[in-house]
């Protein structure tokens, strides 16, 4: 046996080390305390020494460690075929590109304009005719702010209603998705939504009122924290159904560190007695447009990063904050655009494989025709489509089978290039040892016993 080139293992205190394996993801979640902790680390660097004793069982059932003859690499490629053909069919929709906020980060141009009748029967059409070919659908609705208006919030319902039914009809499991602004989130349009299936929610909210407001605000500059938190109170509070869930989102820039504690712990107070809701954090970074220029020195860098994490964690041991949303991304930090089956289609029946870079070019890859036909460019499609190129970096990764070096395809495949330095790998990578911490705390990793 030797040890395996994708586990990855940490002490995120000296007395408790902390496992993980890549091809397993978080399935393998695994931890060890005092003695066997040590017994545990020497067992993986060399294997052969504990043969047929309980640590090499336990850590060959979690696939820490493999058979020598075993290609790895080879399997690394399976799985990475199996990602990029996927039979689930998954469609992106946007009801607008327009939005109620003017988010001073926000990459998108918001062009004007709400998804046509037309249109919409143009995206049921499609999948008349296509849902033979897959296993299942799934469509997450984005914007621009798809609850922008009673006519996207309508869009939305007209389409889900007949996408329903299509599958019914097809026996295709049906399952939908929302990252919403939150603002016109109201208990009667939630109510609506999970009666289409519309079981996840990601809802972002900046920080305490005095930060949120200053970076997402209205059109005409108005307020918006307040009615999104009693949104969401209203939907704790009035909802006695356990099937759906909702992260709350914080993107966070060095002007709100000072505010980081009091936001976490007034989010506690309110949502963390509630298993339904849980909180996800990320930087501000460039993502496109002019707007994030202006913070430009408001944005971290990968190391001073590191110190939200450890604020975050001081708040989670008496807050019972959840961050089971990171647990995710140890299964699967690949982008969905590098999904042969995976399509974003505009409010004017444009498609699309990368939800950030619309004003790319080879973004653009074909249209939706009345007919419910999807005309592509197959030149540019492709060029989001194909196995993943195993860069230098990548080789001996211990993330590899997680990430693919496809977490971020406009980089890794070219479609814009850039500077070979540049840092593309994902967050949970990155920070992987402070966000196992977050996740330990949380239960997620499996306590074995020698």
């Amino acid at each position: 046996m030797k040890k395996s080139a994708y586990t990855y293992y940490t002490r995120v205190d000296p007395d408790k080390l902390l496992m993980y394996n890549s091809m397993r993801g978080t399935s393998s979640f695994i931890k060890f305390h005092g003695e066997d902790a040590l017994i545990a680390e020497k067992c993986i660097n060399s294997p052969d020494e504990f043969s047929g004793t309980k640590i090499h069982q336990v850590l060959n059932e979690y696939g820490m460690i493999v058979p020598k003859e075993l290609d790895e690499k080879q399997l690394c490629v399976h799985i990475a075929w199996k990602k990029i053909f996927n039979p689930t069919l998954n469609l992106i929709i946007m009801p607008t590109e327009d939005c109620n906020f003017r988010c001073s980060y926000c990459y998108e141009t918001h062009k004007n304009g709400i998804m046509t009748m037309k249109t919409a029967d143009s995206i049921i059409k499609y999948v008349r005719k296509n849902i033979v070919k897959h296993t299942e659908l799934h469509v997450v609705w984005f914007g621009g702010e798809p609850l922008m208006s009673n006519d996207t919030i309508e869009c939305l319902l007209y389409i889900s209603d007949e996408l329903i039914k299509i599958c019914e009809c097809a026996r295709k499991k049906y399952s939908a998705d929302i990252i919403t602004n939150g603002y016109n989130l109201t208990y009667s349009v939630f109510e609506k939504l999970l009666k289409r299936k519309v079981f996840s929610y990601q809802v972002t909210i900046d920080g305490l009122a005095s930060e949120h407001d200053k970076y997402r605000f209205l059109v005409n500059g108005g307020n918006t924290h307040d009615k999104i938190i009693n949104n969401l109170l209203d939907i704790k509070n009035n909802c006695r159904k356990r099937y759906f869930n909702i992260v709350i989102r914080t993107n966070i820039t060095s002007k709100m560190e000072h505010t980081l504690i009091e936001h976490y712990t007034e989010l506690s107070g309110k949502f963390s007695d509630d298993s339904r809701f849980s909180f996800f954090f990320r930087p501000v970074g460039d993502w496109g447009g002019e707007n994030v220029r202006r913070l430009s020195k408001e944005i971290y860098d990968t190391v001073s990063f590191k110190k939200i994490y450890e604020k975050v964690s001081n708040i989670q041991l008496n807050s019972h904050l959840c961050f089971k949303r990171y647990a995710y991304f140890y299964d699967d930090s690949t982008c969905s655009a590098c999904y042969k089956n995976s399509y974003i289609i505009g409010f004017d029946g444009k498609i699309y494989k990368c939800s950030c870079h619309f004003e790319e070019p080879e973004n653009n890859i074909g249209s939706l025709n009345a007919d419910g036909e999807m005309v592509l460019d197959m030149m540019r499609t492709l060029k989001w489509v194909k196995m993943p190129q195993f860069i230098n970096k990548c080789e001996k990764c211990f993330f590899a089978p997680a990430c693919m070096n496809m977490s971020c395809p406009i980089y890794s495949n070219n479609i814009r290039h850039v500077d070979n330095n540049l840092d593309d790998c994902p967050y949970e990578k990155k920070y992987i040892k402070e966000t196992f911490n977050l996740l330990e705390k949380n239960g997620y990793f499996k306590s074995v016993n020698l």
